[in-house]
């Protein structure tokens, strides 16, 4: 059993103490990397010799222009295994200004969605905001469980499932393959849109590819580029069913500028595209993760360890609460995330912590592992 030790005051795991500051591995983005500033640097210079902002300053993208789209569409060839229609691309000013632009068109307001029984916290807020009833489908270690899945189904009648099948958040999971083609034949035959949250998706070298290669007349897939890229850019890639269903989904709201992207943003990403500076910062961000990835494996208890695949982990023992977890690592100085924090019914119960492996410099995260291995390891001789 894991040995907590009751946290000193303040015990609410956002404070910190006059001590020393706590190490924060709460929040997951792109790690530091000097690629980041020489890509971003050698992006702008060729901008300053191309771009005319006199032309480009005075016109939404709504959409994207449609080089930004065919960009899009050779950045996501690789996860995709092809080449998709630029038609079915749009870009929306990041992941959270897709979903509630998706979840306003696709549901009606006192509608159901489906989400996982942990998930991303912002999703509640998104579904509140638009009167929309949120319904836990139940996990494993392989992500959503199909038989829940066709429960929940039968008895809610939803008209979307949202899911994060790769990297879930927070348990970090990978949904396999077959997994992956049971949820989408279930969803089909109950007439069930998918929302995939493809947040980590291009991180993984290995994941199966996205329920929308599988699945894309009934799912669409949002990619924000916050971790494979960089936060500020603001940008996620929506990937529609088709381009007759994508005018058709978002016609409403196509004059509606909250989710247009900024025009900088996209002729910097458009750019960094183009160049192959996106490509080669992407392939930087894997070689961190996995490099953070072994440094966790080597630090932390394997019995804890339960999965970690792309920029955070998840570390669990049956039948400690996650409450606790997280107090014992304040305790220790170091900041995580409860499993608490993610479930949608509000179980405070539930075992498991959320670590974050990017936000902090590489000796920055040995030293918060390893206060945190102190912290939770179980007793000697246990």
């Amino acid at each position: 059993m894991v040995q907590i030790v009751e946290p000193r005051a303040p015990s609410h795991p956002n404070q910190e103490t006059n001590m020393q500051k706590p190490i924060d591995l709460r929040r997951v983005t792109s790690p530091l990397l000097s690629e980041i500033d020489e890509g971003v640097s050698q992006t702008l210079a060729g901008l300053r010799e191309r771009w005319q902002p006199s032309t480009e300053l005075r016109q939404h993208r709504r959409l994207g222009t449609e080089r930004d789209r065919h960009a899009a569409a050779a950045f996501l060839a690789a996860r995709y295994g092809t080449l998709l229609d630029p038609g079915r691309i749009l870009l929306a000013n990041g992941t959270q200004n897709a979903l509630l632009l998706l979840l306003s068109a696709l549901v009606p307001r006192g509608g159901t969605v489906l989400v996982e029984a942990m998930t991303y916290r912002q999703i509640r807020d998104v579904a509140a905001m638009l009167g929309l009833n949120l319904v836990s489908v139940a996990l494993d270690e392989d992500g959503l469980l199909p038989d829940a899945f066709e429960a929940a189904c039968r008895l809610h009648r939803p008209s979307v499932l949202y899911c994060i099948p790769t990297v879930q958040n927070p348990s970090a999971s990978i949904m396999s393959a077959e997994r992956r083609q049971i949820v989408a034949n279930i969803a089909r035959r109950h007439g069930v849109a998918i929302i995939e949250d493809e947040a980590q998706g291009l991180i993984p070298r290995d994941a199966p590819p996205p329920i929308g290669s599988i699945a894309p007349d009934i799912t669409w897939s949002v990619t924000g580029l916050s971790k494979c890229l960089a936060v500020g850019l603001r940008i996620a890639y929506v990937v529609a069913p088709s381009a007759a269903i994508l005018h058709e989904t978002i016609a409403t709201f196509e004059d509606m500028a909250f989710w247009y992207v900024s025009a900088v943003s996209a002729a910097l990403l458009l750019h960094h595209i183009e160049s192959g500076a996106a490509f080669a910062l992407t392939d930087a961000v894997q070689r961190e993760a996995q490099h953070r990835q072994e440094v966790a494996a080597r630090l932390l208890p394997s019995t804890m360890l339960k999965s970690g695949h792309g920029l955070h982990i998840w570390l669990s023992y049956p039948g400690v609460r996650g409450d606790e977890a997280r107090a014992a690592a304040f305790n220790a100085g170091v900041l995580v995330r409860s499993a608490s924090e993610y479930s949608v019914d509000g179980d405070r119960d539930l075992p498991g912590i959320r670590v974050s492996l990017a936000d902090v410099s590489r000796e920055d995260l040995i030293v918060g592992l390893t206060l945190l291995s102190g912290a939770l390891s179980p007793p000697a001789g246990t």
